[in-house]
């Protein structure tokens, strides 16, 4: 057999039996796909999805392909050790957001824009959570999570998901994935995935703390302010301005706001800090670093 057919073939043997049963086409919508030897294939219009060794299924259309191809390559081509040391670097941030996250997950929850599973590890250690899937448009980050452990892996987009209508239990990001995403359909597929009076729990960057943070960056390391231009850099330019706008987004795709909590800001000690804490309500978005949005979907 060819070797790559062969690995393929391998690869599409691995996936849990379990995951096609969350799974719907992204071309039609159809909840029916059908696993062959190295496909997914939609019983309905036919369309084929590639699975990816070691067995990460890949839903997604060419649209959606074309539109995140930047953010894609530059998650892709990032070294592990690279993203493992923004972990460690914004560890107390992260474990604020999870002291959040975690009360408000059970059952089967999907981490939307999972990485290389560091949050998917803090969900399989989760009293009530009984299945964790991960989603990313990385494979390169779905193979690191798939190598500790994690075999509820689909590469795609959370803002056309191919989890089928009213599926999960709760939905969570954790390290504000979703500051790179159009965050109005997003909601509106997320409200889809859930059941009703299910859990959204996730975490937006705040604009002007993280503006402060790159320019002291930028000036250490080249001795002068940054041009206006920062304003506009492609990690920046999404963050979160106004969290008004967000809870009215939210609320048009049939959440409620349960609670907002943002994590306190401390510029350049916040590496020193171990135990951030919390800012409560629309004041502290305006001067924490990162806000936790906690909605339930109504009935």
């Amino acid at each position: 057999m060819d070797p790559v057919c062969s690995a393929a073939s391998s690869a599409a043997s691995s996936i849990d039996a379990d995951l096609l049963s969350w799974l719907r086409c992204v071309e039609c919508g159809h909840q029916r796909l059908r696993l062959f030897d190295t496909r997914i294939v939609c019983a309905s219009c036919h369309t084929s999805y590639d699975v990816r060794p070691p067995g990460i299924p890949r839903l997604i259309t060419h649209q959606q392909a074309q539109r995140n191809a930047v953010h894609e390559q530059q998650w892709d081509t990032m070294p592990l050790a690279d993203y493992e040391e923004i972990c460690r670097a914004n560890g107390p941030v992260w474990e604020a957001i999870d002291a959040v996250t975690t009360k408000y997950c059970s059952g089967v929850v999907l981490e939307v824009c999972c990485g290389h599973g560091r949050f998917l590890d803090v969900l399989t250690r989760t009293r009530h959570v009984t299945r964790a899937i991960g989603l990313d448009i990385s494979v390169a980050m779905l193979r690191a999570a798939w190598n500790k452990g994690h075999r509820l892996l689909i590469q795609g987009s959370a803002d056309d998901s191919p989890i089928r209508t009213g599926a999960m239990d709760a939905v969570a990001s954790s390290g504000s994935g979703l500051s790179f995403l159009p965050r109005e359909h997003t909601y509106a597929e997320i409200a889809r995935m859930l059941r009703p009076e299910g859990f959204f729990v996730f975490d937006l960057l705040n604009f002007w703390p993280s503006i402060i943070d790159e320019t002291w960056r930028q000036y250490i390391a080249k001795g002068r302010l940054p041009r206006r231009d920062v304003l506009r850099e492609y990690k920046l330019a999404d963050n979160m301005r106004d969290a008004r706008r967000e809870v009215e987004l939210l609320g048009r795709a049939g959440f409620r706001l349960v609670e907002m909590k943002s994590v306190r800001y401390v510029p350049w000690f916040r590496g020193r800090v171990t135990k951030l804490g919390y800012w409560p309500g629309f004041w502290g978005t305006k001067i924490g670093y990162d806000t936790v949005f906690v909605c339930q979907k109504r009935r």
